[in-house]
């Protein structure tokens, strides 16, 4: 009988192969009342393809996209739900509806046709979050360097930080939430880390944006 117990206690002890995210309930009530301070998101459905271009070539693509795809630095063109955010000089992260991959693809190829230019599927390689609630830039001020008061990071604004260990690239897309952009390797570590941050204010983890 102590051998059962001692082999359903190590069963339950957390390692370097168990999900940390899953420490924490996916609902924490805002211990002061009200709404959760944070909402957590998945964005799924989407198809995300790093293109890699001067602007000469971007130029051609915005009847395709369907607006401008940005010049500027750390902005984000935003069309319906299509998004395109400057990574570089030559590198802008395009979102678009997962069903509508193949199509965008080959009328690109149509396009830009012997053009110098590289457009790479890295969906796989990329989670995304959509956060929101009153109190998402305090907890993200826990771990992220940005300045990310709205005078400074406006919709329409994107850049790429940390958040405390993780690479993340975060866009405002809109006027109440955020779009979390981080590896796939990452995302339970980054789940975890913003449930952990946000405890003093609530959460909730939502399955699709």
């Amino acid at each position: 009988m102590a051998s059962s117990n001692s082999e359903n206690t190590r069963d339950s002890v957390p390692n370097a192969q168990s999900p940390q995210a899953s420490a924490l309930p996916e609902i924490l009530p805002n211990p002061e009342g009200g709404a959760a301070g944070l909402s957590i998101a998945k964005v799924t459905g989407k198809t995300l393809i790093n293109l890699r271009c001067d602007d000469k070539i971007k130029a051609k693509l915005e009847t395709l996209f369907g607006a401008a795809l940005p010049t500027q630095p750390n902005k984000v063109a935003i069309i319906g739900t299509r998004r395109a955010l400057w990574l570089g000089p030559d590198e802008t992260l395009l979102m678009i509806e997962e069903e509508q991959e193949a199509e965008f693809m080959l009328n690109l190829r149509a396009v830009l046709g012997n053009a110098h230019y590289a457009a790479t599927p890295v969906s796989d390689a990329i989670k995304i979050f959509r956060l929101g609630g009153a109190r998402q830039l305090d907890v993200l001020a826990k771990g992220c360097a940005l300045d990310l008061h709205p005078a400074s990071f406006k919709e329409g604004d994107c850049a790429q930080s940390m958040l405390s260990h993780a690479a993340i690239t975060l866009a405002a897309d809109s006027q109440d939430s955020l779009l979390l952009f981080c590896r796939t390797s990452y995302s339970d570590y980054v789940t975890s880390w913003l449930k952990d941050a946000a405890v003093e204010y609530g959460y909730i983890l939502l399955d699709n944006a």
